[in-house]
């Protein structure tokens, strides 16, 4: 499955399922998971002020309270909205936990004990 979450544009890849709103976002991966892909849009012009990066906070909560298992490994993103600020702020924080959590499979498939104190 494969998502394409936006207020206003329509996806020109016609195979994409098209969310327009947070809301329909979180009901929907609540009730299918998450997919493997997903064009992210980050101003979603809802009344409820939450945006795309909002819908990124939710799943990386959703990865880490099912101990990694909502966000697929194969997990793949684009975002593609007309923010600049805002895109370079969802692509960090969601490729910072990606990286993160890649970094953690890795130290328990070849298991390495890392000791991540400040």
């Amino acid at each position: 499955m494969k998502l394409y979450i936006d207020d206003l544009r329509d996806p020109i890849n016609e195979e994409l399922i098209v969310l327009r709103s947070y809301a329909e976002a979180v009901g929907w991966m609540r009730k299918n998971g998450c997919p493997t892909f997903i064009s992210f849009d980050h101003d979603l012009g809802s009344n409820d002020g939450l945006d795309g990066i909002d819908i990124i906070k939710w799943m990386i909560n959703m990865d880490l309270n099912t101990n990694g298992t909502f966000i697929p490994s194969n997990f793949t993103f684009h975002i593609h909205s007309a923010n600049i600020i805002g895109a370079e702020n969802m692509k960090i924080l969601l490729n910072n936990y990606l990286e993160l959590k890649e970094g953690n499979n890795n130290d328990k498939k070849n298991n390495i004990l890392v000791n991540r104190t400040s």
